[in-house]
């Protein structure tokens, strides 16, 4: 099934349509949908730009004209997905390798040692986008963490609320319209500011959170239960297939 149509009216991929969620040609084999943290752009804060002013000022309405200039490719989501799948990567994909690990295993019964660009082709079970519809301000950094380097606390606290409030809706929307069977954030920082959201969906029984498969959480047991955050993303699955 083609969401196109549907998710290109949503109002914020009006403006920003390169923040569409990445469906994977298989996704209606399972309905689900993964939701990550955030894009980032390729600056540092030694060499910043583009500060959290210039977001505030910009991002919402769409006028990001010279951000684009210089990293529309870092937070074009479907573009990511698909440089992966060819085998273009680096350190972060690993969100993409650990859920393809973990999926293969427990839903499709193929345990993978190594991801090689054949295996990783799985991915197309799934739906993909970022939680927080704007790119972290520095690369490699957390969303929250961007936002208070070389800023105000104020700053960072009003866009982190405004940041939260527009993305929630458009997570709401993007259920609407694609109707997940199974949502799962694989960023505890996002599941949570989503939960603690007016967001519509924020109490659905099918909406999990675990932590990054990049973090060292996703193998390090935690000593009140012994599971680690890929067994918490490997029981989500094990639960909804087992429905």
């Amino acid at each position: 099934m083609n969401y196109d149509q549907a998710l290109s009216k949503v109002p914020f991929y009006v403006i920003h349509p390169e923040y569409m969620p990445y469906i994977g040609e298989k996704y209606e084999d399972y309905k689900i949908l993964i939701v990550g943290e955030s894009h980032y752009i390729g600056q540092s804060p030694e060499t910043q730009k583009f500060t959290v002013d210039y977001f505030t000022t910009n991002w919402w309405n769409g006028s990001c004209g010279e951000l684009d200039a210089f990293f529309s490719g870092w937070y074009d989501t479907r573009l990511v997905v698909k440089k992966y799948l060819t085998g273009i990567r680096r350190h972060g994909h690993s969100i993409f390798t650990n859920c393809i690990k973990s999926f293969s295993d427990i839903v499709l019964g193929h345990p993978i040692n190594h991801i090689s660009t054949e295996e990783s082709q799985k991915f197309v079970y799934f739906s993909f986008m970022n939680f927080f519809q704007m790119p972290s301000l520095f690369e490699g950094m957390k969303f929250w963490d961007s936002l208070t380097i070389n800023n105000t606390e104020e700053n960072a606290a009003a866009m982190w609320h405004k940041a939260v409030e527009k993305s929630s809706e458009v997570l709401d929307s993007v259920i609407d319209v694609i109707k997940p069977e199974l949502v799962i954030f694989v960023s505890k920082s996002a599941y949570y500011a989503y939960k603690g959201s007016n967001a519509k969906h924020k109490d659905d029984e099918n909406v999990k959170g675990v932590c990054h498969p990049g973090c060292s959480y996703w193998f390090k047991k935690r000593k009140s239960d012994g599971l680690c955050g890929k067994d918490d993303f490997e029981n989500c699955l094990k639960q909804f297939i087992g429905k």
